[in-house]
Order: C-alpha cells, then sequence, then structure tokens
C-alpha cells in the first residue's frame, strides 16, 4: 500500500476472494476513512470486519452497477443450461460421446427468485 493507511479517505476494496485477509490488518490504521466502496451488490463478506472499520465509515455497495450485464448474462445462460452445454463441454474435454435427449424452454415459466437490482433490470431489445 503507498503512503500511510491513515490518509486514506476512500478506498475501493479489492474485488477478489479473501479480500478480507487483506483488508482487516489495515482497516484499523485508516482512521480518517470516510468511505469503503464495494464492487460487489452485496455486503455479507464484509460482515467479519465491520468491526475493523474505523468508526463513522460509510460502507457502500455496487448494487446496481452490474444489473443489465447480468441479467443478460442469466438469460442467455437459461439456454446453454437447459441444452446441457456444460455436460457436453465436459463430455468432449474427456473424448466422450454420449447423445442426449434435453428439452427447450419453449413453453416453460421462468421463476426469479431475490427481485433485486438484477432482477429488475431491463434489458433492450437489439436495434439490429
Amino acid at each position: 500500500m503507498p503512503g500511510d493507511p491513515a490518509e486514506v479517505r476512500f478506498l475501493v476494496g479489492p474485488p477478489v476472494p479473501g479480500a478480507e485477509r487483506v483488508l482487516r490488518p489495515v482497516l484499523p490504521r485508516m482512521r480518517n476513512l470516510e468511505v469503503l466502496q464495494l464492487l460487489s451488490s452485496g455486503y455479507d463478506h464484509m460482515l467479519p470486519l465491520l468491526d475493523a472499520i474505523p468508526p463513522g465509515t460509510r460502507l457502500s455497495t455496487g448494487r446496481g452497477v452490474h444489473r443489465e450485464a447480468t441479467a443478460e448474462l442469466a438469460v442467455t445462460l437459461l439456454p446453454a443450461l437447459s441444452r446441457g452445454l456444460d455436460v457436453f463441454g465436459a463430455r468432449q474435454a474427456e473424448g466422450t460421446w454420449q447423445p442426449e435427449y434435453r428439452t427447450s424452454l419453449v413453453g416453460k415459466r421462468v421463476l426469479v427468485i431475490g427481485y433485486g437490482a438484477v432482477g429488475a433490470a431491463h434489458v433492450p431489445a437489439s436495434r439490429h
């Protein structure tokens, strides 16, 4: 970390698994920290660190930042999952061919659980 941690006023948390191991020793030394910005929608992974965050620091999440991209990815992966592309990909890597009947999504319903920013996202249709 460059400089004195006490001079840090705005910190963007590292977007990697295990970031709490990096932040735990340095957060108490950031006495002037005003904002800890997370890049994730949730903050559950930060719960073990709440006692290390200096008093008065605002904890901000990235709720909604990736909503369209994540919603689009979810819609894209539904047909891939229903067609078993993950299974076929693994079998291809093994050099195995095993035909298998799969259904399509035609006539199916989709249930969105945990309706938040991603579930509420409107992904506009392509204009091509």
